[in-house]
């Protein structure tokens, strides 16, 4: 009785179901309970946000064009997006012609701005999903920045961290000057002890004359020589003289400590201890 009661609902659900539900729902069609909850229409769209976690996310955290966009917050799913239209129905209904990048995580800036739609979103794909990474069309870039000793957000290829990638008053792209760019993210690091000193370029905001923003190569250093992103800059800092040859090292030897070798500020330091 109970498998001819569930069929008879199937029955009905069949009759009062107004059309064919899109191609990408079909495997839910004989399903309706997928998105439907019975007599809660507004239940509905939490059905779909389970189904469309990315866009959950985005509504949760105010990103991608569900979360920036206004007019989205609080508007029933289906108030815009209409299923039971047919299998080769519009139901997502964008205009790539008038759409508005701007309200998305990623405007179009620069020469992203004559970019082709199809360049960045794939046909198989939805449009959510369109890479956003540097790399994921820079690939040049990723050989050239990928070194032994990465920074951080260059390994991850999230450049933006310090670049505005089309425009900015500071040199380079960057969107601020350092230090101020750097604390950032290391403002535990730029608290000058109360009492204490520092050293003379931390002091002055020069964390590029002993640091490369980027990374250090290969060719520069290891693990434990030239670690932590040190990367002298040439016209602050020269070769060490003595028994072994002009040097210029820094050597790790534990976490904030290392000995370095070179001339910096008219003065020679061989295996000088440094520590934070």
């Amino acid at each position: 009785m109970a498998t001819v009661g569930f069929a008879q609902v199937r029955s009905i659900e069949r009759l009062i179901m107004p059309g064919p539900v899109v191609s990408a729902h079909a495997e839910l069609e004989d399903t309706c309970t997928s998105c439907h909850v019975p007599f809660s229409r507004e239940l509905q769209s939490q059905l779909c946000l389970n189904c469309h976690d990315e866009i959950a996310v985005d509504l949760q955290r105010g990103t991608g064009f569900h979360g920036l966009s206004s007019g989205v917050a609080g508007t029933e799913c289906a108030q815009c997006h209409t299923d039971h239209e047919g299998r080769d129905a519009d139901i997502l209904g964008l205009d790539p012609a008038v759409f508005d990048h701007d309200l998305t995580s990623f405007p179009l800036l620069g020469k992203h701005a004559d970019v082709i739609c199809e360049d960045c979103h794939a046909p198989d794909q939805t449009f959510h999903e369109a890479q956003t990474l540097c790399y994921s069309c820079h690939a040049e870039a990723e050989g050239k920045f990928i070194k032994a000793n990465t920074h951080k957000p260059v390994a991850n290829a999230q450049c933006n961290a310090c670049h505005n990638g089309h425009g900015a008053e500071e040199k380079n792209l960057l969107k601020s000057a350092p230090p101020g760019l750097c604390s950032n993210c290391h403002g535990d690091l730029m608290k000058k002890a109360e009492g204490g000193s520092s050293h003379d370029p931390f002091e002055g905001g020069e964390c590029l004359a002993c640091h490369d923003a980027h990374g250090v190569s290969r060719t520069q250093g290891n693990a434990s020589t030239n670690s932590n992103l040190i990367n002298f800059d040439l016209s602050i800092v020269q070769p060490a003289s003595g028994g072994l040859g002009p040097r210029i090292v820094f050597e790790d030897t534990g976490h904030f400590q290392g000995n370095c070798t070179l001339t910096c500020h008219g003065v020679t330091h061989v295996a000088f201890p440094y520590a934070q």
